[in-house]
């Protein structure tokens, strides 16, 4: 089971923590499909970030996808990806228990953009 708590909760219960995990987000106006908004996104991230992309195939994922510059690991999803894709690719990377540190850049055509930066603590023999 995957709990999700600050890790004041999860020291108060005496629970092991994995890792931690931060969320930001932007919107591209599906309309104009100017990926500008990406970039502060972007510019936050770290050298030793792994990038991952979670990206539909609307104008907005396309959008965003011609704002990175940097090597990055590609999740296809289609159309049809759902909002559960990106969740699926933090899970797996947390799951395969290699500390490190991994970003993960994710856009729908209604023009969500978000980048959930994941920190892997603690290795792990689980899979989810």
């Amino acid at each position: 089971m995957l709990v999700v708590e600050s890790a004041d909760a999860a020291a108060a219960r005496g629970a092991a923590v994995y890792g931690s995990c931060t969320v930001e987000a932007r919107f591209v106006d599906p309309a104009t499909a100017d990926g500008a908004p990406v970039d502060a996104l972007l510019g936050a991230l770290d050298h030793d970030e792994c990038l991952h992309l979670v990206l539909d195939g609307s104008s907005v994922g396309e959008a965003v996808r011609g704002r990175v510059s940097a090597a990055a690991t590609e999740h296809p999803t289609g159309l049809d990806g759902g909002c559960l894709a990106p969740v699926r690719v933090l899970l797996d990377l947390l799951a395969a228990g290699s500390p490190g540190r991994h970003a993960v850049l994710t856009a729908a055509a209604e023009g969500p953009v978000a980048l959930a930066r994941l920190t892997v603590t603690r290795t792990t023999d689980r899979s989810w």
